[in-house]
């Protein structure tokens, strides 16, 4: 007989094939998260990253940017709004007197009505 008869890999001509146990989701899921982090490390090895003086290069562009959006925006809100005043002269909110602000609730009686179960629970 060969040698590969003889290994424990067969019985009596016939391959035996190893119990493989079934996994549940969890180990399935486990299995996937390392293969998904293993292949993200794999990649991160790919990249080029930009030496400083690109990389403030590109901060200088991105501030401008932002500040001429800035700019660009105000303009159109301003436009917008002046465009709504002109159109209709009354407030669309009305303006709150905030040092009446305590004046409203003595004229709703709220504090009254406070000030009178005090002095019947005594």
């Amino acid at each position: 007989m060969t040698s590969a008869w003889k290994s424990r890999n067969f019985v009596k001509g016939v391959m035996r094939i190893p119990f493989i146990r079934k996994r549940n989701k969890t180990e399935k899921l486990v299995i996937k998260m390392k293969e998904f982090f293993k292949e993200i490390g794999i990649e991160f090895k790919k990249v080029t990253w930009p030496t400083d003086k690109e990389m403030k290069t590109y901060s200088v562009q991105v501030f401008a940017f932002m500040a001429i959006m800035i700019l660009f925006f105000a303009v159109v809100d301003g436009t917008i709004a002046r465009g709504i005043a002109l159109t209709n002269p009354t407030p669309i909110v009305e303006e709150y007197d905030y040092d009446n602000g305590e004046d409203y609730e003595e004229e709703t009686g709220s504090e009254e009505e406070t000030s009178g179960d005090e002095e019947s629970t005594e």
